[in-house]
């Protein structure tokens, strides 16, 4: 007779009734390896073909901008978890800038962000920043939010 073995794990406390969790994406999620110069698209199905075409021109301003150039993979995670947790419920389009990797390796902390960013729930869709942003170094990163809300610029 076959009895499964149940392990006892100790209590976790709660959290504050005010503390809020903030997620965490993991890190070993590299479906694909990107270059440093390859573009970044991603967009969860209920983006309209208006919010999309505005993003990938650049022309939804960008109300935050947080700078991952120089960290190691577990700052930059965590960082970027406290700044998009943050963002949520205050901006709906901010830009991540990633940078692209000195060496002739793939780059890291670009690839990291790519599997990173679609873990997150409040996440509607990113991709690589227009030349005058960052390029392939940055990606502007669209959050869930009042579509109406979300006015594009004026192409520049």
């Amino acid at each position: 007779m076959f009895r499964a073995a149940v392990a006892k794990l100790p209590l976790q406390p709660l959290l504050p009734r005010k503390a809020v969790a903030v997620e965490y994406p993991s890190q070993d999620v590299w479906l694909t390896t990107v270059s440093a110069e390859d573009r970044l698209y991603f967009a969860k199905s209920a983006l309209s073909g208006r919010l999309r075409r505005a993003l990938l021109q650049g022309r939804i301003q960008q109300t935050a901008v947080l700078d991952l150039h120089g960290l190691t993979l577990e700052s930059a995670r965590e960082r970027l978890s406290k700044f998009l947790h943050g963002a949520q419920y205050k901006h709906t389009c901010v830009r991540v800038i990633h940078g692209k990797s000195a060496s002739t390796q793939a780059p890291l902390l670009k690839n990291s962000v790519n599997a990173w960013l679609p873990q997150y729930s409040s996440v509607l869709a990113f991709c690589s920043a227009q030349q005058r942003d960052g390029g392939t170094g940055a990606v502007y990163v669209l959050l869930q939010g009042d579509e109406t809300s979300i006015m594009p610029q004026a192409p520049q």
